[in-house]
């Protein structure tokens, strides 16, 4: 998407909460960019249980949540659907013990995302563990056609999923038409770290890097993935 076009924009200053919260029914942004949220699960945007959203053609940049979820915090039961959106410098970060999950989205519940871009966002816990750079995903998520580049997911103990990590029985996580590179974690899954199912297809995964599994990581307990045309080269 093309960024440099004039955009309204929704920021934090000193907030220290989500910067939108969708309490319930349906809630429709397009065309916004939201910046410097710093709080709450979601620091840009928070899906609360039973609610619904859609983003179509938004910037979430520069947002950074404790503990989940930098730019979005998509809670269980409720559903977001993501469209031709960018998700830039979003962070989730803790600095004591505690898991840093999703630096740009942490998603509980039902998500899609479509056409879109996860560009340097991070996971970061300073004593333990973080995981997915992007995207965390203890729900049922489906990703197509879309970007991940230079996320990392940084633990001082344990980092999985530099740019996707996917977690809990019942979990399922589907990329589609998707370019995972140059992303990073420091123990696990360069590009994807996997405990649940995960099906990937027609996907290029290069350049990532982990001391183990730096293109994929699945744990022994995870079902066997399913994974079709998918080229993983010069990780």
């Amino acid at each position: 998407m093309n960024i440099s076009a004039a955009m309204p924009e929704i920021t934090g200053n000193t907030f220290r909460d989500s910067l939108v919260v969708v309490l319930a029914g349906k809630c429709s942004l397009s065309r916004v960019a939201l910046r410097g949220g710093n709080g709450g699960r979601g620091a840009a945007i928070r899906v609360e249980t039973g609610a619904t959203l859609s983003l179509d053609t938004v910037v979430l940049r520069e947002n950074t949540a404790p503990f989940s979820g930098g730019g979005l915090f998509v809670s269980t039961s409720s559903a977001a659907t993501v469209t031709n959106s960018l998700f830039l410098q979003n962070t989730a970060a803790i600095t004591h013990v505690g898991y840093a999950r999703g630096g740009a989205v942490c998603n509980e519940g039902n998500l899609i995302v479509r056409d879109s871009t996860f560009l340097s966002n991070t996971a970061s816990s300073t004593v333990s563990q973080a995981a997915g750079g992007a995207l965390y995903n203890v729900g049922h998520a489906e990703v197509e056609r879309s970007v991940f580049l230079n996320n990392k997911a940084l633990g001082g103990m344990v980092g999985e999923g530099g740019a996707v990590a996917t977690y809990r029985n019942g979990s399922q996580l589907e990329l589609s038409q998707c370019v995972v590179s140059n992303n990073s974690a420091t123990i696990s899954g360069g590009a994807v770290f996997a405990q649940s199912a995960l099906t990937m297809r027609h996907c290029r995964v290069e350049f990532n890097e982990a001391a183990v599994g730096a293109a994929l990581r699945t744990t022994p307990d995870a079902p066997e993935p399913l994974l079709v045309n998918v080229s993983m080269g010069s990780n």
